[in-house]
């Protein structure tokens, strides 16, 4: 089975609500604002640290992407620590995907 988008969500400032729907796999979280505002240090799906996959800068921008597997389901928030009010972040849940070696 190959693997699908489900529900996105996306929203300014520090904190996003998202519905996970039931088969997600893993909740994906897109975080981006402008460069010199205060790093970012954690990004969370209901109360819980998600690990970050990657980090680009390219002016004037910074974006992260930060993941977890089999994301508790419901309508939960997305969180950050640090960033600025200037942060957009956007939640993708992936359906039907690998959560052993997800990105490799």
């Amino acid at each position: 089975m190959a693997a699908t988008i489900g529900n996105v969500a996306s929203g300014g400032g520090g904190s996003l609500s998202h519905t996970v729907e039931s088969g997600t796999s893993i909740l994906i979280v897109f975080v981006s604002q402008w460069l010199g505002s205060p790093d970012i240090t954690d990004v969370s799906w209901n109360g819980t640290s998600m690990t970050i996959l990657r980090t680009q800068e390219t002016a004037p921008a910074l974006g992260q992407v930060w993941y977890t597997v089999s994301p508790t389901t419901g309508t939960h928030t997305i969180a950050h620590d640090g960033g600025g009010g200037d942060t957009v972040i956007t939640g993708i849940d992936i359906l039907g995907a690998n959560t052993s070696t997800p990105f490799g």
